[in-house]
């Protein structure tokens, strides 16, 4: 939680034996621009041996637990809805001159509750 202002924030620490400057440089070219499907990218800090990355906090479930959550499946409609969010967003990395490089399910969030709009994340793998 940001004392400043009281927003919630994601934090991803990396050991600096793991980390990888393209998923940084993934982040503030694709992430720091406000695109609706790609969490926001606040910034990287060192502590330590350890590199902090922060990006916007997402509230809602991964696609692969709702998946697995559900009973019913995913219905034709949300599926095409999720799909068309998640080109869009890949059609923005690429525009960008990314690559995301781990798209999976886990790496799709809910952006919140009613399972509408989605948000990528983890460019770890970005290059």
């Amino acid at each position: 939680v940001d004392e400043s202002d009281g927003t919630v924030l994601a934090v991803k620490v990396i050991a600096e034996t793991n980390y990888r400057p393209s998923e940084v440089d993934a982040l503030i070219s694709c992430g720091q621009d406000g695109h609706k499907s790609i969490a926001q990218y606040i910034g990287t800090y060192r502590k330590g041996s350890d590199f902090w990355i922060v990006q916007e906090f997402v509230p809602g479930c991964d696609l692969s637990d709702h998946i697995a959550q559900s009973m019913t499946g995913l219905d034709e409609l949300l599926c095409c809805d999720i799909f068309t969010q998640l080109i869009d967003a890949v059609q923005h990395i690429h525009s960008q001159q990314f690559i995301h490089g781990d798209l999976k399910p886990e790496n799709v969030l809910f952006a919140m509750d009613d399972m509408h709009d989605i948000k990528l994340v983890d460019f770890g793998a970005a290059w």
